[in-house]
């Protein structure tokens, strides 16, 4: 009798052993996969911000450079096209692998290059023709200008859809786990990409080591604690 009971718990432990040895490997699967989902959400929605700053950046100094041709103002804005946000992404790290931004960023660098170096001709123009100049702004400076945003909204347009996806792959790993139900879901979705790194989670996380402990090391005394006949046998009736 007492081996079969030593025996079914021993069962039971590798059981749940292996239990938790596969939830742990589930759960730091969908951990590394909610990890490089947030990492390149982190990486999408930096360049987002650069494409952002660079449009507006570029119409303060469109409207700098009008001053100057209109009203006789200073220029202060920049002619060289590798020192503005833009022209540090065109000339430094891409900060993506997709090939269509990669390729949109080819085609922005002509076409920064010429816009910046524009307002030196311009400029120059203006004290001969101010009137060319003035043309010459509105012709080129503006239409270049304008192709210009439009390939930045390209550009935004597809780190948006980056950004889905990376949410997606979030939501999906959480869902992997089976710890939440598809209603949860956006809920879920809101803190996937802070999971990893919050003092809550990790606070959690050793909560839940602590039970595991315990569980087996109840598991193990019970296997080796001797179980005492019962008083009131059958054999002694």
């Amino acid at each position: 009798m007492g081996k079969s009971i030593k025996r079914s718990v021993w069962i039971r432990v590798a059981a749940a052993l292996v239990s938790v040895l596969l939830f742990s490997v589930m759960i730091t699967v969908s951990i590394i996969r909610m990890d490089r989902a947030q990492q390149a959400n982190e990486k999408s929605n930096d360049l987002l911000n650069r494409c952002h700053q660079a449009e507006t950046a570029h119409y303060k100094w469109a409207s700098n450079l009008s001053n100057a041709l209109y009203a006789n103002t200073e220029f202060t804005g920049s002619t060289k096209p590798d020192t503005c946000v833009l022209g540090q992404w065109i000339y430094g790290e891409a900060g993506t692998t997709d090939s269509a931004i990669l390729a949109l960023r080819s085609e922005l660098e002509p076409l920064h290059k010429e816009l910046h170096e524009s307002a030196v001709y311009v400029l120059d123009l203006k004290e001969t023709n101010p009137t060319a100049a003035r043309n010459y702004y509105q012709d080129t400076i503006q239409h270049n200008l304008t192709t210009l945003v439009g390939k930045l909204d390209q550009v935004v347009a597809l780190l948006g859809d980056h950004n889905e996806e990376s949410v997606a792959q979030t939501l999906a790993a959480v869902e992997a786990t089976g710890i939440y139900a598809r209603d949860q879901m956006q809920l879920v979705g809101e803190m996937a990409t802070r999971m990893t790194h919050s003092p809550i989670w990790l606070i959690a996380s050793g909560i839940f080591g602590s039970l595991i402990k315990g569980l087996f090391f109840g598991l193990f005394v019970s296997a080796f604690a001797s179980r005492k006949p019962e008083v009131f046998s059958r054999n002694n009736e």
